[in-house]
C-alpha cells in the first residue's frame, strides 16, 4: 500500500507536494509539531541566526516588542525566559488609560459597582468624615453624597443581594440599598461586631451565598473569615496554614476565580489559592512585590502591586496592575509613576482603580482611574 502510495506521490511536481504537505501540516497542533521537527531536522537555522536570537545584547529589543499575550515565546529556551521575565515591564500592555476625567476626593477608601451604569465610592473628606457617592461610567460624581456612621474606621465596601456591605474596625454590616441616593434608609439588615476583629477586604461568592472577609486582628486569628452572606454569622475561619504564624500575615485582596479564591500575601509577595471550603490549594509567585488589591474580570485575575523593578530601586511610589492567567503567569503590565490600586473594581466594562499621588506632593487629591483592555 506504501509502495503505490509512494510512486503515486513521485509523479506529482514539486509545487502540488508542497500544497499537500502545507494542507495536512495545518490540520492538527500534532502534525504541525511533527512537520516542523522535520523541518528543524533537515533544514537546521544558520548558525548566525541562532547567535543573533540568543544575544544578550539584541535579545531585550526583540522581547520588548512582544506583546505581553504572546507569552509562549518564553517557552522556547532559558535565555528567552530569563529575557521574556527581565523586559516584562518595558512589553506593550492591552491595559490602557480610558480617555476619561478622573474623579477624585481627597482620600479615596473603597469602591464597587451598583450596576453597569453606577459606582458606589466610599470617600474621606478633609473633616475626616467619610462619605458616599455616586459615579457614573464617565466618572462624573453626582453632586451630593451621604455621610456614613460606623463603630469603626470604614475600611472597604461591596454590593450583592440587594444590600451594601461594609467593613470596620470592629466588624461588618450589611446595609439596604434603596432610594435613588441608594443609601437613602440606611436600614440596617445584619450586623457582625467583636472586640478586636477588624475586617478589611470584602467578596461575595459566586452564588451570593458567602461573604469573604480579610481578617486583620489584634490576637492570631485565621486571616480568612466566610460569613453567611444574609445572616452575617460566621461559616468558617480559614488561611492561617497558607499565611503563617508571623505578625502581619494578612490577606490583601480577594478575588474568586473559577471555583478558587485567591487572597494576596503582602508581606510574602504572594498571592495564596484556596477552594471556597477553605482548603489551601496552591500558592503563586511572580513578578511583583507588595500586593495591595485584587480583581478578576472573565476568567482572568488583576492584581494591584508594587513593580518588582520599583522595590528592588528602593521606591514605593512606582505601582503596577498585572493581569495573571488561570496558571499564575503573568500575561500583561500595566505600570503608573504613582501608587496604583489601593482598591480595584470592575465597571461597564473598566477596570476602575484608584491613583495615589507621589508623596512629595502633599495635598495633592487621590484619583480613580479607568482602564481599557481588561475585559
Amino acid at each position: 500500500m506504501a509502495d503505490r502510495v509512494g510512486a503515486r506521490l513521485r509523479s506529482l511536481s514539486h509545487a502540488t507536494l508542497l500544497e499537500i504537505i502545507t494542507q495536512q501540516a495545518g490540520a492538527s497542533e500534532d502534525a504541525l509539531r511533527i512537520a516542523e521537527s522535520f523541518a528543524r531536522s533537515l533544514i537546521p537555522a544558520p548558525e548566525c541566526m541562532c547567535e543573533v536570537l540568543l544575544s544578550q545584547d539584541l535579545l531585550p529589543h526583540i522581547l520588548s516588542r512582544v506583546p505581553n499575550r504572546s507569552h509562549i515565546c518564553k517557552a522556547t529556551c532559558k535565555t528567552w525566559r530569563r529575557g521574556w521575565k527581565d523586559t516584562l515591564m518595558h512589553r506593550r500592555s492591552a491595559l490602557r488609560l480610558a480617555p476619561l476625567n478622573p474623579w477624585s476626593a481627597e482620600t479615596i477608601c473603597s469602591f464597587a459597582a451598583l450596576d453597569g451604569d453606577r459606582l458606589l465610592v466610599l470617600w474621606e473628606d478633609r473633616g475626616g468624615k467619610e462619605r458616599l457617592s455616586i459615579v457614573d461610567q464617565q466618572l462624573r460624581g453626582s453632586q451630593s453624597s451621604v455621610e456614613v456612621d460606623m463603630p469603626g474606621d470604614i475600611n472597604r465596601l461591596t454590593v450583592g443581594n440587594g444590600s451594601l456591605y461594609i467593613s470596620h474596625d470592629r466588624g461588618v454590616r450589611r446595609i439596604s440599598l434603596e432610594g435613588p441616593c441608594a443609601l437613602a434608609a440606611h436600614r440596617v439588615l445584619a450586623t457582625f461586631e467583636e472586640d478586636g476583629r477588624m475586617l478589611y477586604e470584602m467578596l461575595l461568592s459566586p452564588d451570593g451565598k458567602l461573604l469573604f472577609a480579610a481578617n486583620m486582628p489584634d490576637r492570631p486569628d485565621e486571616p480568612i473569615i466566610a460569613f453567611d452572606a444574609l445572616s452575617l454569622r460566621v461559616r468558617s475561619e480559614f488561611g492561617r496554614s497558607a499565611f503563617g504564624q508571623q505578625a502581619g500575615a494578612y490577606a490583601f485582596g480577594l478575588a474568586v476565580m473559577h471555583t478558587e479564591l485567591f487572597a494576596g500575601h503582602q508581606d510574602a509577595n504572594r498571592i495564596h489559592a484556596f477552594t471556597l471550603e477553605g482548603q489551601h490549594t496552591r500558592t503563586i509567585r511572580g513578578e511583583w512585590s507588595a500586593p495591595q488589591d485584587l480583581c478578576s474580570i472573565n476568567e482572568r485575575l488583576f492584581l494591584a502591586a508594587t513593580a518588582a523593578t520599583a522595590a528592588e530601586a528602593g521606591s514605593s511610589e512606582a505601582g503596577a496592575i498585572f493581569e495573571i492567567g488561570a496558571d499564575g503567569r503573568v500575561l500583561q503590565t500595566f505600570q503608573h509613576q504613582a501608587m496604583l490600586g489601593i482598591a480595584m473594581a470592575e465597571f461597564g466594562g473598566l477596570l476602575v482603580a484608584s491613583l495615589s499621588p507621589p508623596h512629595a506632593r502633599r495635598g495633592a487629591q487621590q484619583r480613580l482611574i479607568a482602564l481599557q483592555g481588561a475585559s
